[in-house]
């Protein structure tokens, strides 16, 4: 499975990799940023980005409205730094969105501040 952002929400994605019980690493990139998210059976296990890894690598592409992904069904995770389920997780991405949408309709440029 691969695609354009702009095409399809972080949380969309990230429920079809869940709820299709997929195995292996969901690569996001933007421009030279990275974000790898890796699952095991439908649950997130593991997740990197440029600022870190676990919880805070999975809600660092919620502001990204542009960019590609790539689900690769082979990858094993370096380490286990997700202890929620994909559930929760899919709550805190959907959260995090709906705050940054609501930043955007206040705020829509960093010109306007």
């Amino acid at each position: 499975m691969q695609g354009n952002l702009s095409h399809i929400s972080l949380t969309d994605l990230l429920l079809l990799a869940t709820s299709g019980k997929k195995s292996g690493v969901l690569k996001l990139a933007r421009g030279k940023e990275t974000v790898e998210v890796y699952l095991s059976d439908g649950e997130i296990v593991h997740a990197t980005c440029p600022i870190g890894d676990g919880d805070k690598a999975l809600l660092y592409p919620v502001t990204w409205g542009e960019g590609t992904f790539n689900l690769l069904p082979t990858g094993a995770a370096p380490a286990a730094t997700i202890q929620k389920t994909a559930a929760e997780i899919l709550d805190e991405v959907r959260a995090m969105t709906h705050e940054w949408e609501t930043i955007l309709e206040a705020i829509p440029s960093g010109k306007a501040v």
